[in-house]
């Protein structure tokens, strides 16, 4: 497993995808599945930037690993300890109503859950954890 403590801060996302980057190296995924796994994780890591903290800023742990237990899965786990948010909660888009009168937000993480395998959330001891998951 490989894990970095950042500032959650959007100028560290090049540091985010190097360590996803590093950590998908060896694995036999196509160049579209790690391009999934990269929006996916901007799109997880853009959220907490943006709503966790607020002005008062804070870090996010991201760590990477594979599963080798029943099925293979790489995956990504995000640790944030600011407000409390599941955004699994949030209504998936619905793509019936006319896009000028859709509700803004949510096209992002109804995203990640299509091109992901798995996608969680827990709070744990008050901090956010959100793990995605590819399988091989």
């Amino acid at each position: 497993m490989e894990s970095r403590v950042l500032p959650a801060k959007i100028e560290q996302w090049d540091m985010v995808l190097e360590l996803v980057d590093l950590s998908m190296e060896k694995l036999s995924f196509s160049e579209r599945e790690k391009n999934h796994i990269r929006v996916s994780a901007e799109e997880i890591f853009t959220n907490i930037v943006s709503y966790a903290y607020g002005s008062e800023g804070g870090n996010v742990e991201v760590s990477c690993g594979m599963n080798e237990e029943d099925v293979k899965e790489f995956w990504i786990s995000f640790k944030d300890c600011g407000v409390p948010y599941n955004p699994l909660e949030y209504p998936d888009p619905d793509f019936d109503v006319p896009l000028d009168e859709r509700r803004v937000g949510g096209l992002g993480i109804y995203m990640v859950k299509k091109f992901m395998d798995r996608v969680e959330y827990r709070n744990e001891n008050g901090c956010n954890m959100i793990t995605i998951g590819k399988k091989l």
